[in-house]
């Protein structure tokens, strides 16, 4: 049994010797000395598993990485499904007339039936319905964020509030990584990240599609005139 044990753990030594070593000649093959003080590691914890961003060039060659039918679908459908869930659930259910003031008549409701409600079966179906509203709700305006690569100002940014901003000669590569998801059943997810020369990284975007994230990646690259760090 000891034998057999000390065989494992050489194994597994030896596999991650190997893949130290495939790490280490793939910084070496970018032959640039900025690959290797970086860390390579994922950014964010918020990843998608499936395709969010679409890549859209204008005319003066400006990239826009818009959201995907597929995110908005997705998003949308939590959204009308805790709105129907509310609907179904709610104590006092507006009439057609009084539909824009649902949400203050649901606030109202809570108050002048608190005893009743906390009681009663139906307010897991509206706390339900209100989980999902909220998911899809701040979903969507996750994937509405606008990711611009404007080439007349030679600016990168990305949000709405506050927006994150970068000038293109800020930019030293372009680094494509991949996460492995914490579930077994879990799809990988690529990440595109931006390097700075000041060695900072900051997160583009991320999703399964391995082959859409190259072809982006790439033709970013030529509009920006740096090199890609793929990763994968």
């Amino acid at each position: 049994m000891v034998i057999m044990f000390k065989k494992l753990l050489l194994l597994l030594k030896g596999i991650s010797e190997r893949n130290q070593k495939a790490f280490a000649d793939k910084i070496e093959s970018f032959n640039d000395p900025l690959a290797k003080e970086i860390e390579w590691d994922s950014i964010t914890q918020v990843h998608c598993g499936f395709l969010n961003r679409k890549l859209l060039k204008t005319k003066n060659n400006s990239i826009f990485f818009i959201p995907s039918i597929t995110a908005v679908l997705f998003h949308m459908g939590l959204i009308i499904m805790g709105g129907y869930v509310m609907w179904e659930f709610s104590l006092l259910r507006p009439t057609i007339d009084t539909i824009v003031l649902y949400p203050i008549s649901t606030i109202q409701n809570y108050i002048h039936f608190l005893p009743k409600l906390l009681s009663s079966s139906k307010v897991w179906g509206h706390l339900f319905g209100y989980v999902f509203f909220f998911m899809g709700l701040l979903g969507l305006c996750y994937s509405l964020r606008p990711i611009v690569f404007n080439t007349d100002k030679r600016l990168y940014s990305k949000g709405f509030l506050y927006t994150e901003k970068v000038s293109f000669d800020e930019i030293h590569a372009i680094q494509i990584i991949s996460e492995i998801g914490r579930e077994p059943e879990d799809s990988i997810i690529y990440e595109l990240n931006l390097v700075l020369k000041n060695k900072k990284r900051i997160n583009v975007f991320g999703h399964p599609e391995k082959k859409t994230i190259v072809k982006d990646a790439t033709e970013l690259s030529q509009i920006l005139s740096v090199p890609v760090w793929d990763m994968t």
